[in-house]
C-alpha cells in the first residue's frame, strides 16, 4: 500500500564501501581518483571499522576538526583548504551510499569546511615571460603544450594530452576540446597558437588524423611533466611559480575577459562564472594603472 518504506540494502563499515566506490569509477581523471585514495585513507584512519549507518553529523564534525589538528596533538595535520577539501569529498561519498539505499540520509551534509581560496597562490604570467620560457626548450611537444596551456587555455595535461590532430581544424580555425572534467567544447584556434601547432604538425613525419598531438610526453605522469616545466623555467632564469599549469590557464582567462563577454569565454575555458570568479581570474596592477589615469570604458576593452 506505499505505507511502509522499502528496506534499506545491508549495512557495511564506511572503509568497504569508499574502498568498493573507488575502484569502481574509472571514468574520472587520475588525478581526481588520486585524490579520492588520499580521502579514503583518511577515512580508514579516522574511522577504522565503524559502520556506515552508525555515522552521525556529531562524527563529521569530529573528522573534520582531526583533519586540521597537529600531528602532535594526534590529528592529520592538514591546514588552509585541505580539511574542507577532505570533507566535501567524504559528504560525497555518502551521498553515493544514499543513491545506493544503504543510508536514508547524508548525516554529513549539513557539514562545512573552509574552502577559501588561497589568493597569494595566484599569479599572472605575462606573454613576454612565458615566451622566454618556451624559448629554452627545442622540445616541439613541450612547446606547443605551454602555448597550449598559456593561449589556450586548456587543462594541462588533461586536455593537451587527449588532442587528436583531427581536434584541430584548420578551415574553421577552432579547436575541439575532449575534456574529460566537462562537456566537449570548442574554441578559436587563437592566432598566438598557430605557430607552435604548425611547426609540430611540419616536424611529425606522416600525421594521421587519428594521432594523438603528443605521443612522447603523453607517457609523462602529471608530476614528471611538472618537472620539466620546472627546470625548463629555471633555465629561461626565473623562478618557477605556484600551481604552473593552473596559473598558465588562468592568466589566459583574466585575459579573454578584457576583450569578449564572460559567457563567451567561460565557454571557450569549459567552466562557469562562479568557478572564473573564485579560481581563475586576478585583479593585476594593470587594472590599477589604468583606473588613475581615467581611461574610458571603451579604451580598457580595446588595449
Amino acid at each position: 500500500m506505499g505505507l511502509i518504506a522499502a528496506p534499506l540494502q545491508a549495512d557495511q563499515p564506511f572503509t568497504d564501501f569508499v574502498d568498493n566506490l573507488v575502484c569502481s569509477r574509472t571514468d574520472v581523471k587520475p588525478n581526481t581518483l588520486k585524490l579520492w585514495w588520499q580521502t579514503a585513507e583518511k577515512i580508514r584512519l579516522f574511522f577504522g571499522n565503524r559502520m556506515i549507518r552508525s555515522l552521525t553529523t556529531k562524527d563529521g564534525s569530529n573528522f573534520l576538526r582531526w583533519l586540521g589538528t597537529s600531528v602532535d596533538l594526534g590529528g592529520a595535520g592538514h591546514t588552509a583548504s585541505t580539511p574542507g577539501k577532505h570533507l566535501t569529498i567524504a559528504k560525497g561519498f555518502l551521498n553515493e551510499a544514499v543513491d545506493a539505499e544503504i543510508l536514508s540520509a547524508n548525516p554529513f551534509q549539513r557539514l562545512h569546511g573552509d574552502r577559501t581560496v588561497n589568493r597569494r597562490r595566484r599569479c599572472f604570467i605575462p606573454t613576454k615571460r612565458i615566451e622566454a620560457v618556451i624559448g629554452c626548450t627545442d622540445d616541439l611537444e613541450l612547446r606547443t603544450i605551454i602555448a597550449l596551456s598559456r593561449w589556450g587555455g586548456l587543462r594541462t595535461p588533461s586536455e593537451p594530452f587527449a588532442l587528436l590532430w583531427q581536434h584541430i581544424d584548420w578551415e574553421r580555425l577552432r579547436i575541439t576540446v575532449p575534456a574529460v572534467k566537462t562537456k566537449l567544447r570548442e574554441l578559436p584556434l587563437f592566432p598566438e597558437l598557430v605557430p607552435y601547432l604548425t611547426a609540430l604538425m611540419t616536424g611529425t613525419q606522416n600525421q594521421l588524423p587519428d594521432e594523438n598531438l603528443f605521443p612522447r610526453l603523453k607517457q609523462f605522469s602529471d608530476s614528471n611533466l611538472r618537472k620539466q616545466m620546472k627546470r625548463t623555467i629555471l633555465s629561461a632564469g626565473s623562478a618557477p611559480w605556484p600551481k604552473i599549469f593552473h596559473n598558465l590557464r588562468a592568466s589566459r582567462q583574466t585575459e579573454l575577459e578584457e576583450r569578449f563577454p564572460r559567457k563567451t569565454v567561460c565557454e571557450w575555458m569549459g567552466n562557469s562564472e562562479a568557478v572564473a570568479d573564485q579560481h581563475y581570474l586576478q585583479v593585476l596592477d594593470e587594472h590599477f594603472d589604468r583606473a588613475v589615469v581615467g581611461e574610458s570604458p571603451a579604451a580598457y576593452l580595446l588595449v
